[in-house]
């Protein structure tokens, strides 16, 4: 029995193509929440400025981040249809006030689950799909001193060249080299228990080193 190919597939909220675009996905997702926003700028005369911002993180926001390890691949053009939202939701808070960039929320989700599946005996599906570790190498300058750079938890990213451009954009490999990246000291000893702990020092390192406010996506 030939089974029929699908062009578009809705899976647990999720809208897939088979192109794995996520583009419709991505534009509805746009449209729920900006229907939602006008629920926060009908409300808007009757709220302070901090009742419409909590009114936007718990009613509208969620909308715009379920399931983004999912479709977090997918190219800059459509992801810019969620910060048309959240940058509508800032016109209608009010000035002056400061938001994450979604996608550095998405970094900080994504590194969170990745440091999830190195702590934890995971899903064998999902932990088969993470880079192997790479053990600190001499540095190539002195040879026998290693190289600093690679703490413990250094994974290695070897992508086929055929694929690589799209594969980097996916999770986890689109997390790799900023997770290489963090400090030893965040890394160091990875247990499940301090998980928190290490999504509160992610949020604040990468915060500090790209300042990813909201209102920097023009």
């Amino acid at each position: 029995m030939n089974v029929p190919q699908l062009q578009r597939l809705r899976l647990l909220g999720v809208s897939f193509d088979a192109k794995l675009s996520f583009r419709n996905h991505l534009y509805n997702v746009a449209v729920r929440a900006s229907q939602r926003l006008g629920f926060l700028r009908r409300a808007a005369h009757v709220l302070p400025r901090g009742g419409r911002l909590e009114m936007y993180k718990g009613f509208i926001r969620p909308v715009l981040e379920y399931a983004p390890l999912v479709w977090m691949g997918a190219c800059q053009t459509h992801l810019d249809h969620l910060d048309r939202v959240q940058r509508r939701a800032l016109d209608i808070i009010g000035p002056g006030t400061l938001l994450d960039s979604l996608s550095l929320r998405r970094s900080v989700a994504g590194l969170t689950y990745l440091y999830k599946l190195r702590s934890i005996d995971g899903p064998a599906q999902l932990t088969a799909m993470l880079p192997p570790p790479e053990p600190p190498r001499p540095h190539p300058e002195t040879r026998r001193q290693l190289d600093a750079s690679r703490h413990p938890a250094y994974l290695k990213l070897d992508l086929p060249h055929s694929a690589r451009n799209y594969i980097r954009r996916l999770f986890p490999f689109c997390f790799v080299e900023v997770w290489n990246s963090l400090p030893a000291e965040m890394l160091a000893n990875l247990q499940a228990k301090k998980m928190q702990a290490f999504k509160a020092n992610v949020h604040r390192h990468l915060r500090h080193k790209h300042w990813l406010w909201a209102t920097d996506n023009n």
